[in-house]
């Protein structure tokens, strides 16, 4: 045979006795868990921003209501401001009206006339509210004969006059419940018994109460 035939374990080799080897391909890497390329996580549903939203709708009811609550309490502490002041200033004439009315009923009550003695007494009673009007009748009917008698004439202007004390009421009542006045009064007689005319210099403190749109005596005490 002319051909020589080659084993597969010879194939390769050099004359000369060297021997070479044909590099065999590497192996393809496997991918596993250290060489494999991390995925990426799906995406879920984007709720950060509707949360923020909700918050910042949040913050601003939040600032809304407290700026509503600042306004109402400016409202209320002014309108309360303007109110007291109100209250304040009724009261101050309501006191004033008490002194007033107390000159004219002192006046009234502490004077008579022998010729018009029923007249003095209804003008009296007039000024007068509840146990002193009664005792006031009873004294002037006691006190008729003698007028009469003597011929008696009684004038008592008053000189002066200073509210001394005021009861407050309810705190929502623009009138005090009560207000004491004290009065310095010229107490002028005249009748069949005396000569000229007397006068006696009293002081005398009445309590006024309110009955209705007015004032009246409720006390009458001479100092």
């Amino acid at each position: 045979m002319s051909g020589k035939y080659v084993s597969r374990n010879l194939r390769g080799k050099k004359s000369g006795g060297t021997t070479t080897t044909r590099p065999r391909p590497a192996p393809r890497p496997t991918e596993d868990a250290t060489t494999a390329p991390a995925r990426k996580p799906s995406p879920g549903p984007r709720r950060a921003p509707a949360r923020a939203r909700r918050n910042s709708a949040a913050r601003l009811r939040a600032a809304s209501l407290r700026l509503t609550a600042v306004a109402v309490l400016a409202l209320l502490l002014g309108g309360g401001v303007t109110w007291f002041a109100y209250r304040a200033e009724a009261v101050d004439k309501a006191v004033a009206a008490a002194q007033a009315e107390a000159v004219v009923g002192v006046q009234a009550v502490l004077a008579y006339d022998y010729r018009s003695f029923d007249s003095a007494k209804n003008n009296g009673m007039a000024h007068l509210t509840g146990a002193y009007k009664d005792d006031y009748a009873k004294q002037m009917d006691a006190l008729r004969v003698q007028a009469e008698q003597e011929k008696a004439v009684l004038v008592a202007p008053v000189t002066s006059a200073g509210v001394v004390a005021v009861e407050n009421g309810s705190p929502f009542s623009f009138k005090p419940k009560s207000v004491d006045v004290l009065l310095f009064v010229d107490q002028t007689r005249r009748n069949d018994n005396i000569t000229g005319e007397k006068v006696d210099q009293n002081r005398v403190l009445v309590t006024m109460v309110p009955v209705g749109d007015g004032w009246k005596i409720t006390s009458l005490k001479g100092l």
